[in-house]
């Protein structure tokens, strides 16, 4: 498999292999007279050979650093699901806490009514029994106890 990261690397390896021969070459001028064709060769050979090393150690490099690419992207979208959820489950919450204040509000209300009529129910049996005289107004209770 060749990505764009190892197509880099391939223009890599041949900078590096032009100058591994450029300095083979300075070398021959230098030594140009006790070098021989076999000896040209067998240095040719030896440096192929550390290009194709430099080439495959590259690529495995860049084939590790795609799987490690792809591996962070899993855990960044296990990751933003998570939130997501997570997110989703809090507004859920609050939407239910809002809910339930109301509710409670309501009752609250509903409750402060019933004891307003309940006090003024018992306010007027009170009033009605002092009409009929079925209550003596000092057995009148305190408004305190209704």
């Amino acid at each position: 498999m060749m990505s764009m990261f190892n197509w880099d690397g391939q223009i890599v390896a041949d900078v590096l292999h032009a100058q591994q021969i450029g300095e083979f070459c300075n070398g021959l001028i230098r030594d140009r007279a006790a070098v021989t064709a076999a000896d040209l060769q067998q240095e040719l050979i030896a440096v192929h050979q550390q290009y194709g090393q430099v080439v495959a150690r590259y690529n495995q490099l860049a084939d590790r650093f795609n799987r490690v690419i792809d591996e962070k992207k899993r855990v960044d979208a296990a990751q933003t699901e998570a939130i997501a959820d997570k997110d989703r489950r809090i507004a859920e919450l609050a939407a239910e806490n809002y809910k339930l204040a109301a509710e409670k509000e309501d009752s609250r209300q509903s409750a402060s009514e019933g004891w307003a009529k309940h006090h003024d129910a018992l306010v007027e049996i009170e009033r009605l029994k002092l009409k009929c005289g079925e209550l003596l107004p000092d057995e009148r209770k305190p408004d305190a106890d209704l």
